[in-house]
């Protein structure tokens, strides 16, 4: 994990799985329930590492209250009754979550234990485990396109909300038939600020009908102003024009770049957070260094 700009901490899966696998916790459960959604990840790392059964809050009640077993992927261990369970969440915040599901498993004759890979300092107590306590502003690579944080944010638009285009394409109408076409790689569940693309005004209509197509709700849609594709690649200042709008804009506190060399300039230029998808995605890679 490590911080992006601005004191924002960003944790990748990466850092969690080396977080999960390399974590003290207790080895005398048998069951893991993982809290959906973002829950289930390091639920399902830690299962896996420690060969227990694996379900959901759900699940448990009606295993254990109707005796019903579950999915062929992991009846094996299901067969038995749980007896020793550790409910797990990504992270605590508010402690809302993880408060709502001791409630409605505490009447189960099963030994409940509650952790978290990720708690703020404040609400430590809510868990009986934690990994790290990791303050607020934090964003993880599993769920940064739901947070809260994205009606402060500058997000890309090529190579975060959808596809790059291809490079090379011959002629207006196979142009915006490529961009209507795009398909989607990282889409928002909550309204963005801004979303902010070196394509140009003209091009406003196909982009604005591809946001629409696919949810994507936001308040400014900022394009370049140049006569042509041409007069744009000339003045190379995709980087430096997103540095000044970020930069002017103080109710900006984050910016989604697809690219790792403008998000690192945006970052040094601005001195605020940079979150970058190219980076992301290398990150999930298989294979931890």
């Amino acid at each position: 994990m490590g911080l992006v700009g601005g004191g924002l901490t960003f944790i990748t899966y990466q850092d969690l799985y080396k977080d999960v696998v390399s974590w003290d916790i207790p080895y005398d459960f048998d069951t893991v329930v993982g809290v959906p959604r973002s829950g289930m990840i390091p639920a399902a790392m830690l299962a896996t590492h420690r060969n227990v059964a694996l379900v959901t809050p759900a699940e448990l009640w009606l295993l254990i209250k109707r005796r019903e077993v579950f999915v062929p992927i992991h009846s094996k261990v299901l067969m038995q009754q749980p007896k020793h369970v550790l409910v797990l969440d990504d992270s605590v915040h508010t402690g809302t979550t993880i408060t709502y599901i001791r409630k409605v498993l505490l009447d189960l004759p099963v030994e409940l234990r509650f952790a978290a890979v990720y708690v703020t300092p404040d609400h430590r107590d809510l868990v009986d485990f934690y990994r790290h306590l990791v303050p607020q502003p934090r964003l993880f690579a599993w769920n940064f396109m739901h947070h809260g944080l994205l009606t402060q944010a500058c997000v890309d638009m090529d190579g975060v909300l959808c596809q790059d285009p291809p490079r090379q394409i011959t002629g207006a109408e196979n142009y915006e038939a490529e961009l209507r076409d795009l398909k989607p790689l990282f889409l928002p569940s909550v309204p963005v600020h801004t979303v902010i693309t070196c394509r140009l005004e003209k091009d406003r209509t196909v982009t604005a009908a591809w946001l629409t197509k696919y949810g994507v709700q936001y308040r400014f849609l900022v394009m370049m102003d140049y006569d042509s594709p041409e007069a744009r690649r000339a003045a190379h200042e995709h980087a430096t024009w997103k540095v000044n709008y970020y930069a002017a804009h103080p109710e900006l506190t984050l910016f989604i770049e697809s690219e790792k060399w403008q998000a690192d300039y945006i970052r040094v230029q601005t001195g605020k957070a940079v979150v970058c998808t190219e980076e992301i995605l290398a990150s999930s890679h298989c294979g931890v260094a």
